[in-house]
């Protein structure tokens, strides 16, 4: 194996040793040409016991294929407790998948999940997972496999 190729190797196994070794550290925004992010006010008792502040860098694109439809690409949020100020940046670039003829939305990947409390179908919350999600299509949660991170108590 060559110099250059060796050094390129160990570069890669050494990212991908802090980004496995750290899963919910908060990750450098991706930058996507065209888009500009775009910001969310979502009061108190809806996600959290706190009013936060979303800001979403949304540049994932849509892919069909036979059978699913798939999001992909770069995907940030910036989730601000507002009461105190604190936040946390997160890449959650899924990606999403759509089976048509279940209905069921499949998150795998690193995700933000969210429940507000205006369903009504149990406790808020507001999540950042790496794993797979499943949701019914009615958009409920229906399985939920991998690490999570209570983005709440993050930010409390």
């Amino acid at each position: 194996m060559s110099v250059k190729r060796n050094a390129t190797a160990t570069a890669f196994a050494v990212a991908l040793l802090i980004i496995l070794a750290v899963p919910t550290a908060a990750l450098a925004v991706p930058r996507v040409p065209g888009v500009e992010p775009f910001v969310v006010d979502v009061p108190a008792g809806e996600f959290c016991s706190f009013p936060v502040q979303l800001t979403i860098l949304d540049g994932q694109r849509l892919h069909q294929g036979p059978g699913t439809v798939v999001l992909t690409g770069p995907f940030a949020v910036t989730v601000t407790n507002m009461a105190s100020g604190a936040s946390q940046t997160f890449t959650a670039s899924g990606p999403t998948m759509l089976e048509p003829r279940s209905g069921a939305v499949v998150l795998v990947g690193p995700a933000i999940i969210g429940q507000p409390a205006s369903r009504g179908v149990g406790d808020p919350f507001l999540i950042y997972h790496r794993g797979r999600a499943v949701f019914t299509e009615n958009n409920n949660l229906a399985s939920i496999t991998g690490q999570t991170v209570d983005i709440c108590a993050a930010l409390s």
